[in-house]
């Protein structure tokens, strides 16, 4: 929600005061904030993080970062789902925004548009989220959910105009508030090496891959624009499907040993 109404404030400012405005803002934003962490959020927290700790400690069974990592589920996951979902995203944060600038999009523009990417993900995304774990469970959600990312890319591959751009946000909007929630279940309920490790360790290591991946990910769309959108867009859409597939076939295949 931050972000996303952030960037529309943040517009106005800019738009109708100055940029130099914008840092202000945020340098008197900032402050609240951290007084929010102080007094709010340590006093409410505590008792439930000591518990956390308590059971992570519990469930950990001793296995080392490199253990974690070398496990064949948790590095496909990494590689496999977690990046390129991370990759994705950039979409919004680096493509959209060159395109925009392209069609002569003013910051407030920018900001409107990022309203409507947020919309889709805090109103359309958690409504299908529900209906899709009742329906078809949650692992056929999390895949349903890449397909709708890769599907949101082929969009602006085929149009690669200004207005195939915004609908490909809105989409991955959806995709991100229907699939994010079941990627996270999934990572923590369904890959054991997990609650071996210790969740909120484990939890931490997949915050750390997702910056990688939100770091590569202007590199990747740089690179993928160089070779002209539509050859671009579909590369990054199949490469996140096709990876998808083989991690649900190790998945698969995994489950099939241990029930063995």
């Amino acid at each position: 929600v931050g972000i996303n109404v952030g960037v529309v404030i943040g517009g106005q400012i800019a738009d109708h005061i100055s940029y130099r405005a914008v840092f202000f803002a945020s340098a008197l934003i900032i402050p609240l904030v951290i007084m929010f962490i102080l007094f709010v959020i340590e006093k409410t927290e505590a008792d439930s993080r000591v518990k956390s700790t308590e059971v992570s400690q519990q469930r950990a069974g001793g296995m080392s970062l490199m253990e974690f990592l070398s496990k064949p589920m948790v590095w496909g996951f990494f590689l496999l789902i977690c990046v390129p979902n991370a990759v994705a995203y950039m979409f919004l944060q680096y493509t959209f925004l060159i395109v925009a600038e392209g069609a002569g999009f003013s910051t407030t523009d920018v900001g409107r548009s990022f309203i409507l990417n947020g919309m889709a993900m805090f109103y359309l995304g958690p409504i299908l989220y529900s209906l899709s774990v009742k329906k078809i469970g949650l692992k056929w959600t999390m895949i349903s959910s890449i397909f709708m990312w890769s599907f949101s890319l082929l969009v602006f591959a085929f149009t690669g105009n200004i207005l195939g751009a915004i609908i490909t946000i809105f989409i991955m909007g959806i995709s991100e508030g229907y699939g994010n929630g079941a990627v996270y279940i999934f990572y923590t309920d369904k890959i054991k090496e997990v609650n071996e490790y210790g969740v909120e360790k484990a939890l931490a290591v997949n915050e750390f891959m997702t910056n990688i991946g939100l770091a590569a990910g202007p590199i990747i769309f740089g690179a993928a624009m160089l070779l002209g959108i539509r050859p671009g867009m579909l590369l990054i859409a199949v490469s996140m499907s096709v990876l998808a597939v083989i991690f649900f076939a190790m998945h698969a295949v995994a489950n099939r040993k241990q029930a063995a």
